[in-house]
């Protein structure tokens, strides 16, 4: 009888609060608060915000409507799939299953609860991805996977492949970063005709650091094009001295000639111009600069 009454009165002094539970260890607390207060990049709390919608949408995915008649479920999921009524219980629950950010993520979703309803309401179908709608287009706050910066520009080591697969593209994904490669631990980026021992490249050639290996070009191919310069336009000279010394005995016969030459030169420059702006004449010109 005693043990039961004493259980009652520790029970009266539980329920008005005279004593209590132990409160939970101040460390775990303070923890749990300042990663919720850490202020982290506008990119990230909108990634954050994305994916708290997408936990809220896959969990609404059936709503209530489970079970019972198969017909009366479809036609009535059907309604609810797209209702404010999903959409009500997504927004309750956005950005409380969030460890980080939530005070900026919340902040987020209050600013642009107008945008969220709009793409819920009128875009979703023609833009089923909300991170590319509200991230990239709207806010303009993230880029797609292997651009970064404030214009989205493709990564310098290129978008399919970034650093030969054993790195990242410095600011991917962000409008921030410089847009090159970030080596995986273990790896690193190497200019073989630096770092190699001695001129890889043997005999009348110089190397032409390229991604992962190098390749070496001949010299002779420089000089050969500095030399065709200086051929042609001394075959023009040449030409125009030549009708100048016709000129002084013939005039119709200068004039003739100096009609002829004038179109040649005109001809010849315009192949050449015709040449420089081809896709294979930029290219061969590139490959000549390296």
């Amino acid at each position: 009888m005693k043990q039961v009454q004493r259980h009652l009165f520790f029970s009266l002094l539980l329920s008005a609060g005279v004593i209590g539970t132990d409160p939970p260890h101040p460390s775990s607390t303070q923890t749990a608060d300042s990663k919720n207060l850490q202020i982290v990049p506008p990119c990230q709390v909108c990634r954050i915000l994305v994916n708290s919608f997408q936990k809220g949408f896959e969990a609404t995915a059936r709503g209530k409507h489970e079970g019972g008649n198969t017909g009366w479920e479809e036609s009535r999921l059907g309604n609810y799939a797209d209702s404010e009524i999903r959409l009500v219980e997504i927004q309750e629950k956005l950005c409380s299953d969030s460890t980080r950010a939530q005070t900026q993520c919340q902040a987020l979703v209050e600013e642009y609860e107008s945008v969220l309803e709009d793409w819920w309401f009128h875009k979703r179908r023609e833009n089923p991805d909300l991170h590319e709608f509200l991230c990239i287009n709207v806010l303009k706050v993230c880029c797609p996977d292997n651009h970064y910066g404030p214009d989205c520009k493709p990564c310098s080591n290129g978008t399919e492949k970034p650093c030969s697969g054993h790195g990242h593209c410095k600011g991917s994904g962000t409008r921030k970063g410089s847009g090159k490669c970030k080596c995986d631990e273990g790896y690193k980026d190497i200019n073989e005709c630096l770092e190699l021992e001695g001129d890889p490249c043997k005999g009348n050639s110089f190397c032409a650091n390229t991604e992962g290996s190098y390749t070496c070009i001949e010299k002779a191919v420089q000089d050969r094009t500095l030399h065709a310069e200086l051929a042609r336009y001394s075959t023009y000279l040449g030409l125009s001295i030549a009708t100048c010394i016709i000129f002084r005995r013939n005039i119709l016969l200068a004039s003739v000639i100096g009609v002829l030459v004038a179109t040649y030169i005109g001809l010849s420059e315009y192949t050449l111009g015709e040449w420089n702006r081809s896709s294979l004449g930029k290219y061969f010109n590139t490959w000549l600069s390296k």
